[in-house]
This record gives C-alpha cells, sequence and structure tokens, in this order.
C-alpha cells in the first residue's frame, strides 16, 4: 500500500502533473497523508528519500527519467502534509514541528519521536539553557558552511580543550542514547555541552584576526553543532 501511493506520486510528478491552489484531481494530497499514517500507525520504519529514489530507480528503467529535482520536490511536497499532520492532528508546537522536520523530515518515525522528545524536555523544564546554548553557535556560524575537522594543536584557550574534550567523550553517548530512545539520557548527555560551550564563548574569540585561528575554532563550533542536529534544528526553538 506504502509503495503503490509513492509509485502514483513520483510517476505523476515526473509527467509534471502535481497539485496546484486547490486542484488535485488525482487526489495526490490524498496519498501523501496515506502514506505517513501507513508509516506511522505501522510503526515501519522507511526513510523517504531512498524509498522515493528506489521508486523513481524502477521509473527509469522503464525509460521515464525522474529528475533529482523531481525528487526533491516531491518529498518537500509529502513535507507539507506531514506538517498539517502534526499541527493539526497532533497539536505539536509549531516551532517544534520545523525544527524537527528541517532534519529528519524524510524519516517520519524518527521526527515524531524527536517531537514526542522535546515535549518531554519542555514539561521538564530542562530545554531551554540547552537551547541558548546551541543557538550561540548556530548565531556565529551563520551562513558558513565547514567541511573542515579542527585542529587540536592550533587551540590557544582551554576552553577550546575542555570544549573538544567533552565533544569526543559525548559523541558515542548520545549515539548509544539515541539508537536506545532514551530521552532523558539524551538530554543529560546534551546538557553537558552547556557549560563547555558557556565557558568557550566567554574566554575564546571566535571571529579573531587570525584566519586560521578563527576558521579553526568555528570549525570546533560545527563539530559541536553536529551533535545537536542529530536531536533537531535549534534555530527554529
Amino acid at each position: 500500500a506504502l509503495f503503490d501511493r509513492l509509485d502514483t506520486l513520483v510517476g505523476l510528478f515526473a509527467l509534471g502533473e502535481r497539485p496546484t491552489g486547490s486542484s488535485d484531481p488525482y487526489g495526490l494530497r490524498r496519498d501523501a497523508r496515506a502514506i505517513l499514517k501507513i508509516i506511522i500507525d505501522g510503526e515501519i520504519p522507511c526513510n523517504l528519500e531512498l524509498a522515493i529514489s528506489r521508486v523513481a530507480g524502477q521509473y527509469e528503467k522503464q525509460g521515464t527519467v525522474v529528475e533529482p529535482s523531481t525528487s526533491s520536490q516531491l518529498l518537500e511536497f509529502i513535507n507539507e502534509r506531514f506538517y498539517q499532520l502534526l499541527r493539526s492532528e497532533q497539536n505539536f508546537p509549531d516551532s517544534h514541528v520545523k525544527a524537527v522536520l528541517n532534519f529528519h523530515g524524510a524519516d517520519p518515525l524518527t521526527a515524531l519521536q524527536r517531537l514526542n522528545w522535546l515535549a518531554d524536555w519542555q514539561d521538564r523544564a530542562g530545554l531551554d539553557s540547552v537551547v541558548t546554548a546551541a543557538q550561540r553557535i548556530i548565531n556565529i556560524l551563520a551562513e558558513d558552511s565547514i567541511s573542515s575537522s579542527p585542529e587540536p594543536e592550533l587551540f590557544a584557550d582551554p576552553a577550546e580543550v575542555e570544549l573538544w574534550k567533552t565533544l569526543n567523550n559525548l559523541r558515542p553517548r548520545l549515539l548509544e542514547a539515541l539508537e536506545e530512545d532514551s530521552p532523558r539520557t539524551v538530554l543529560a548527555v546534551i546538557k553537558e555541552l552547556v557549560g563547555p560551550i558557556n565557558n568557550y564563548f566567554d574566554s575564546v574569540m571566535v571571529n579573531c584576526q587570525e584566519l586560521d585561528l578563527q576558521n579553526n575554532r568555528k570549525a570546533t563550533l560545527s563539530a559541536v553543532e553536529e551533535l545537536f542536529n542529530w536531536i533537531a534544528d535549534f534555530s527554529e526553538l
């Protein structure tokens, strides 16, 4: 049932037959919603990006080219239905839904899991300090695209060493907690970054004049940001 609907969506999107405004003659919005309900209600692990790619591959074997942009547009279309479902039926806060879908929209079960975690953490008043720390990093990195890893030999301040050691200590523990679906442990682990992050910003000038130091510091912060991104897009919270 899941792939039957994906087959319909991929084929019609490839032919340019997409809903516009209130017009949806083929019921594609209904199919997208059904896909999400099948995954969620059946608790079916499914990466929609990969599933769309596999269906597109079958079309291409039959001579119908599905452009990468078409697959991206289809995933965005399904995510729009997912956003509406999460807001209207499950009443998750708008900011939480956006934060989760930005990074986990292709994996509905993971997205729902992260939303439940955020709700639980907010109720326990354990989220504010984490959000503040994450946003300090997000704001200073802004639109910078950092692909390199930091070089520890360039660390010039003890706060840099502290943050780097904390990060490397927490990464495997966080991965384990994520795999075990242990939200309290995830929060406890991620909160251990808050102190070192605040110390870092109190002691270190990230945008210093020495370009090699500046790039190295941004690479460190980018590595820390990656851990937050495993949970959600904290810029939305």
